[in-house]
């Protein structure tokens, strides 16, 4: 699975706004898609594509390219 998509760290390169991520999920194993809205210090606020908005932090995120 490592080879698809690279693992989350917390040494990860920070988004920029506008970015697309996979966010770690709150609860359950469904990773969400979503776009940063706004970076506010260590984490970040991001848009889910459920209409819902999540804050993220280092390690829970995979920057989509």
């Amino acid at each position: 699975m490592d080879r698809v998509i690279p693992f989350p760290s917390s040494s990860a390169p920070w988004p920029k706004a506008g970015d697309f991520l996979l966010v770690k999920p709150t609860s359950g194993s469904k990773w969400n898609y979503g776009q940063v809205s706004s970076i506010s210090g260590s984490s970040m606020d991001v848009k889910l594509v459920t209409g819902t908005t999540q804050t993220v932090k280092a390690g829970e995120y995979v920057i989509l390219k």
